[in-house]
């Protein structure tokens, strides 16, 4: 989409868009790879996104009916589960940002020309 400013002058606006959605894309796809790598039984517990936080180490419960799953495993894959939906929820508002944006933007020109 092209915009013209007061010089005359086209601004592409989308290809900051376009930027956005490959950083996205990417990053889905890496998080799918930590999961594949994680749920396959040959690899070690150091390997994977949770690799950045130094190896997730095996934590005992107090009392195993608190709720809490005392297998690692179970933990990873709710802390893995919890990344994964608030990236999509980041995600989600970056673009209501950048639409909002655009309607500013939209917004501005019609009162500046006067309508």
């Amino acid at each position: 989409m092209g915009l013209f400013n007061k010089k005359g002058k086209v601004i592409d606006l989308t290809e900051r868009y376009h930027q956005q959605q490959d950083q996205l894309s990417n990053m889905r796809s890496e998080i799918a790879e930590a999961k594949s790598s994680e749920s396959s039984p040959d690899s070690s517990s150091e390997s994977g996104i949770f690799n950045i936080f130094g190896g997730v180490q095996p934590i005992t419960s107090p009392s195993p009916g608190s709720g809490e799953a005392a297998d690692p495993e179970e933990k990873k894959r709710r802390l893995g589960k919890r990344l994964l939906d608030m990236t999509n929820k980041i995600e989600d508002l970056n673009n209501q940002v950048y639409h909002l944006q655009q309607r500013i933007e939209v917004l501005e020109r019609k009162n500046n020309s006067g309508y």
